[in-house]
């Protein structure tokens, strides 16, 4: 009897203290991804360089502002762009933030009279556009973790209950790992730093690689959740006073497979057509010059920078647009 009575009693202290243990493990890896986690670090860092572009060189509208992953951070020069009389901010950051987190902090940054060149990366659209850990973590970090709720609202001032955005501070598994195996090895914690990015929040890297181009496997296809994204995000723009173009990031590509992958691009574009216009770019995307990239087939060089900046320029001044036809048109050429 005295046994069982010890042994009720004993319970809810290993259940409080167990409970504890939990919520000094949460605490502990909030701490690292909000202080500690060279990443996360990183992202405040560009967000607030961007920022600072935008609010001391441009106007308070009527501005040109460019988003999307990795490719736009490197492949877009506001600076080129100011000289040719176009005052552009450089909203890229990282694509694993996901599609919904890097179009709501573009939101939030947006002025009616603004245009906005979406320039997400294909795999961004042509999947699930759930929020990623990655991107629950940023917005937590830069302040704003309602850009990364649930919801298929785009609009920026949206929340969602607190719970997801608490455990999306924990530092995922894969993460752990490869910090871990990067100190055994004394290597840099992290590829980028904050030396990378010039005053206009462009970013580039001394690092360089043997890249292999892009052969069209597997072809982007816009997505029924990326569809939806896309009208909802087109839908918050004609309410705001935005306007909102689409353009295709320029990626290294296999010059024998040039033809089918513009093929590849053009039905993928002529799908997008239906929700948004799409710049008009003769290249439809297909890069061959491998001088023009340096780490990775989506990350450009300066002098290719130039090239995709003038390009985008070009075409903002034009007007000029795809219509679904010449896509279409372009996508079945043989």
């Amino acid at each position: 009897m005295d046994s069982s009575t010890s042994h009720s009693e004993r319970w809810p202290k290993r259940v409080l203290g167990l409970g504890l243990v939990l919520l000094l493990a949460w605490a502990a890896g909030a701490a690292y991804t909000l202080y500690f986690n060279v990443e996360m670090r990183l992202t405040r860092f560009m967000f607030d360089r961007k920022l600072s572009w935008m609010e001391r060189r441009l106007p308070a509208t009527n501005r040109v502002i460019v988003f999307g992953g990795s490719s736009s951070s490197f492949s877009i020069s506001p600076a080129f762009a100011l000289e040719q009389g176009v005052p552009m901010v450089n909203l890229g950051m990282g694509a694993g933030i996901g599609a919904r987190v890097l179009t709501r902090m573009t939101l939030a940054q947006s002025r009616p009279g603004d245009t906005l060149v979406m320039a997400l990366e294909p795999d961004l659209l042509s999947t699930d556009t759930a929020v990623t850990l990655i991107g629950a973590q940023s917005a937590v970090v830069l302040g704003h973790p309602g850009w990364a709720n649930e919801s298929v609202d785009p609009d920026p001032d949206a929340h969602g209950t607190i719970a997801p955005y608490g455990w999306a501070l924990r530092p995922g598994g894969s993460h752990a790992v490869t910090m871990l195996g990067k100190l055994i090895q004394r290597r840099p914690l992290y590829r980028y730093q904050a030396d990378d990015f010039f005053e206009d929040g462009q970013q580039q890297t001394e690092v360089r690689g043997e890249l292999g181009g892009f052969r069209g496997h597997p072809a982007p296809r816009l997505s029924p959740d990326g569809r939806a994204w896309v009208r909802a995000t087109r839908a918050y723009c004609e309410r705001k006073g935005l306007k909102l173009v689409y353009a295709l990031p320029w990626t290294l590509t296999e010059s024998a497979s040039e033809a089918d992958v513009r093929r590849l691009h053009a039905g993928f574009l002529a799908d997008l057509a239906q929700e948004v216009d799409v710049l008009r770019d003769e290249r439809l995307g297909c890069i061959t010059d491998r001088s023009w990239y340096c780490d990775t087939r989506f990350h450009m060089t300066l002098a290719g920078s130039r090239e995709r900046t003038g390009a985008m320029v070009s075409s903002l001044k034009s007007g000029l647009r795809w219509t679904e036809s010449e896509l279409r048109a372009l996508a079945a050429t043989r």
